[in-house]
């Protein structure tokens, strides 16, 4: 009667062992199902953060487009009003003999003159807003960069540590097995509440 009471209390152990190291391969799939989906998650931000940076290069490089073509304009404002300026002292040194054609002239290219120093003045405050807008797109780029990099860096974070489930896992139950190889036989409503008691512990 002893010995049939000592081999069912075996049978129940190497039993609840069993169901134990089944749910334990269950959560070492669930976990590794979940490092599989955060690393694809992880590639998917990584891409989305080059391609944020690439569309920061671009908005960079059309800002500097921007500012050159204004540089340009300046230059050319710059070099036109000279050449009127220049225009009109000549006209007016040949004043002492054509002083009416000369005065006439003068008014002429001066109202010249001004439309023009107002057309690029319009010009280049359109160019500017333009410039200002593109250096706002790129700022607003860069954090955007910015914001894709911080969760791509907090997701690789969380992967680490889950990588390191499942080896922490298996030593919990290298450790929990030995714990009953050690333990003395006892009753069978003892075993199933420390069964009952372990199982927990080692799903969490």
């Amino acid at each position: 009667m002893g010995q049939f009471s000592i081999g069912g209390v075996g049978q129940f152990s190497i039993g609840a062992n069993s169901q134990a190291e089944h749910l334990a391969a269950a959560h070492a799939t669930e976990l590794q199902r979940l490092v599989t989906h955060l690393e694809a998650q992880v590639e998917e931000l990584s891409r989305q953060r080059d391609a944020a940076a690439t569309r920061e290069t671009e908005r960079e490089v059309a800002r500097q487009a921007l500012e050159a073509r204004l540089q340009v304009l300046q230059a050319s404002a710059e070099a036109e009003r000279d050449g009127l300026l220049q225009h009109i002292r000549a006209v007016e040194e040949r004043a002492n003999t054509e002083i009416d054609r000369a005065r006439q002239e003068s008014k002429e290219l001066q109202v010249r003159l001004g439309t023009v120093i107002k057309d690029h003045a319009s010009v280049e405050k359109m160019l500017r807003q333009a410039a200002d807008q593109a250096r706002a797109s790129a700022v607003e780029g860069i954090r955007d960069a910015s914001i894709e990099r911080a969760r791509a860096d907090a997701l690789e974070t969380q992967l680490s540590k889950l990588q390191d489930l499942p080896a922490a896992l298996e030593a919990a139950m290298r450790q929990a097995r030995g714990r009953k190889k050690q333990s003395k036989p006892g009753t069978q409503q003892e075993i199933r509440a420390t069964v009952s008691a372990d199982g927990p512990a080692r799903g969490s």
